[in-house]
């Protein structure tokens, strides 16, 4: 079997390299990046990531890698200066070649970027050079430089001509010599190593051009430069000649969006089954972060899966992120599994520890007292359909995400014969795609009766996931965060236990209840101690959905249904539109804080909202069966009936002598314009509305400021109809 195996592995090379040869030269892979100013650690943790992701494509595919660096203006700290350059001349990316591309005057310590670069490119209007801006650099600074040229990895660049550009009082030259029977041959010196030159060549011909003189600020222009042969291989008006000079395609020069140079991370945790409460504490979470002013979501991912419906929607969630300019980044150091994977492929970058395992994203479906079934055909095009569509969001390969849940989708790695770019495609791709591919070669992850499931590498090999890491302090390097910066994982607190446990249908029925049962009492006994308490648990309601299914759209329905109730019950009689409308407002707010309003308004749609509207009604029917006992036996028990307002009874009108009076005096009154402006005193307390007594008829009336008590002196101000308005005197 072993040397069945190594058979095929030689009979499989010639082929490729036939097929390389068949469609002629591999094209080059590259990509543009601008090297903004000032430069930090995010834009070294940019640059080493899509550089070490050239690196693998070209590993992978076997064709050259180009990067460019757009180099513009401006200053940076040196030793974050320092740590590209080291980076630029690193080992690590000696596979592919950097190109410092210079369509503006640079100088300063920027400079240093481009000379670790492998080639230069200069507008030839542009300048480059004056490293130290007319200020000596300290040794250790210097050293550096001098290290970083004496590697040549740029064969225009040496010691002499980096020396000259940094420092203005040397002295540069360009010396030619020619020799009898040797071509002639041009160096750039300093002026001290003339002397050694002449003594190696007697009798050649030495020819000396200043090129740089002491004093000068040791800056050369493109066309200066192309002229002496020195710095630059080439010039170019723009970023398109750029990408002409080295094959590139126009898409190299398209470049990912980021976030800002500054990350404010947060690390999220996403753990354990995926359910309700973990989505609840995961919105809460997201919310937190955003008013934090955060632009850079870490999700720690470790979870076996659990529900489809709330994977999708926290993938969603995740995804849409990307429309506040907030970075995500999934971290998987363990496992990332079924609905895991889902929300995982809702990031905009997905890292993985090396040995770490995505995918198997299959439905599932667990009936009471059965074994797990694999969901029907109808639920398994949904999840395909989900997660293709997050996976072409997100710029990764839509039928790897696909043979995630489907285990007889088989996909093909090809060749794309105009790019040259390796892709991972499913027969209908292929079918429908407009680019010529050449052979396909089967991904052994999609084979027949088999769900893909991959580890850190091997997700990075198919375009699912960066270059997998070996913990958080690489994962922390890699996205420019500095090493000072701690990721804590926010963990829940006890205000987060209460906001879940205060969002499920049994505290929404809870709440109501007593909210509305305070109300009730508030009525009877005026205290405003109910009150507060059915205000409190109307808050809590609002409070623990805040931001995930209620918003401000909710409160002010709320509010105003509120009101229109206060309407009816204090300013006008009866009850009519405005308390129906109220009680309508109010309970359709309820209803909509209780669930999303996204998605359709069809069937489907308003199925969503039937458990809210049950719990409340249910809630509803048991506030009336209880204020009816309340208003039974309420008035009869000891502690309560001193503060239960009740009306007074036959008896009690019959001996008080402060409520005798006639009832056609109060009827003279309402009709008796006249009498606007009299004096009287209140009997009751009016809350707005009570009686009062003028001379000796005894009134209905409403207080048209502040509630009045008893014995208080007040006027008539108006009669409106069958209303008599006063005010205190």
């Amino acid at each position: 079997m072993i040397r069945n195996g190594l058979l095929a592995m030689i009979l499989c090379f010639p082929v490729t390299v036939a097929a390389r040869a068949q469609d002629g030269p591999a094209k080059p892979i590259g990509q543009f990046l601008t090297v903004h100013s000032p430069i930090d650690d995010s834009v070294t943790s940019r640059i080493r990531n899509v550089a070490l992701d050239l690196v693998g494509k070209s590993e992978r595919d076997n064709r050259p890698a180009i990067l460019v660096l757009e180099i513009t203006p401006g200053a940076s700290p040196f030793h974050h200066v320092q740590g590209l350059a080291t980076l630029l001349s690193s080992v690590r990316l000696a596979e592919i070649r950097t190109v410092a591309w210079v369509p503006e005057t640079v100088t300063g310590n920027k400079v240093v970027v481009a000379l670790a670069c492998d080639e230069i490119i200069l507008h030839p209007d542009a300048e480059l050079g004056d490293i130290s801006l007319g200020e000596p650099l300290e040794d250790p600074q210097r050293q550096f430089v001098q290290s970083l040229v004496e590697k040549r990895r740029n064969a225009k660049v040496n010691w002499a001509l980096a020396r000259g550009m940094l420092d203005r009082n040397a002295e540069v030259i360009k010396v030619t010599i020619k020799g009898q029977d040797t071509p002639a041959e041009s160096r750039i010196l300093s002026v001290k190593d003339l002397p050694r030159i002449r003594d190696n060549n007697p009798g050649a011909t030495i020819k000396v051009d200043t090129i740089k003189e002491a004093g000068g600020r040791g800056a050369f222009s493109g066309e200066q430069a192309r002229a002496l042969d020195i710095l630059v291989v080439q010039t170019a008006q723009a970023r398109a000649e750029v990408a002409a000079i080295y094959g590139l395609p126009r898409r190299a020069m398209r470049e990912e969006r980021i976030t800002g140079t500054e990350p404010v991370a947060r690390l999220i945790k996403i753990t354990n089954m995926i359910e309700p409460t973990l989505q609840a504490f995961f919105n809460r979470q997201i919310q937190r972060a955003i008013v934090e002013k955060a632009n850079l979501l870490i999700f720690e991912i470790d979870s076996p899966g659990g529900m489809l419906t709330v994977a999708e929607t926290m993938a969603n969630d995740i995804a849409s992120l990307e429309e506040r300019n907030i970075r995500t980044v999934a971290w998987i150091p363990r496992e990332a599994i079924s609905g895991a994977a889902i929300i995982a492929l809702g990031c905009d970058e997905i890292y993985m520890a090396p040995g770490a395992r995505i995918g198997d994203a299959a439905p599932i479906e667990m009936k009471p007292g059965m074994p797990f079934e694999r969901a029907p055909e109808k639920v398994l095009s949904y999840t395909r359909e989900v997660l293709r569509t997050l996976a072409e969001k997100k710029g990764r390969p839509p039928g790897i995400a696909e043979a995630m849940a489907d285990k007889d989708l088989e996909v093909f790695q090809v060749v794309n014969r105009e790019t040259g770019d390796t892709e991972f495609k499913t027969e209908a791709e292929l079918h429908g795609a407009a680019a010529q591919f050449g052979d396909k070669q089967p991904v052994p992850e999609t084979r027949a009766d088999n769900l893909l499931t991959v580890n850190g590498r091997r997700a990075h090999e198919l375009s699912l996931a960066e270059p997998p890491v070996s913990g958080i302090e690489e994962l922390k390097q890699r996205l420019g965060l500095s090493p000072g910066v701690v990721l804590r994982a926010v963990e829940r607190t006890w205000v987060d236990n209460l906001a879940i446990g205060l969002s499920g249908s049994e505290a929404a029925f809870l709440l109501f209840f007593f909210g509305s049962i305070l109300v009730y009492l508030e009525l009877y006994t005026m205290t405003g101690l109910c009150g507060i308490g059915a205000s409190l648990c109307f808050a809590l309601f609002f409070w623990a959905r805040w931001g995930q299914t209620a918003g401000w759209l909710e409160v002010v329905l709320f509010m105003l249904g509120l009101a229109l109730i206060a309407l009816e019950i204090f300013l006008i009689p009866g009850f009519g539109v405005f308390g129906l409308s109220g009680g309508l407002l109010v309970f359709v707010s309820l209803i909509m804080a209780s669930e999303t309003m996204s998605g359709s308004i069809g069937i489907e749609g308003l199925a969503r909202f039937e458990r809210p509207t049950l719990t409340l009604i249910g809630s509803l029917a048991t506030v009336v069966v209880v204020a009816a006992v309340i208003s039974r036996y309420l008035p009869s028990l000891p502690l309560l009936k001193h503060i239960v307002l009740e009306p007074p009874s036959q008896e009690e009108l019959a001996f008080d002598p402060r409520l005798a009076g006639t009832v056609e005096s109060t009827a003279l009154l309402e009709s008796d314009h006249s009498l606007v402006g009299q004096s009287g005193s209140a009997v009751s307390v009016l809350r707005p509305a009570g009686k009062a007594r003028f001379g000796e008829n005894l009134v209905d009336v409403i207080s048209d400021g502040p509630f009045i008590n008893p014995g208080t002196t007040i006027e008539v101000v108006r009669i409106e109809g069958n209303r008599v308005i006063v005010r205190q005197s």
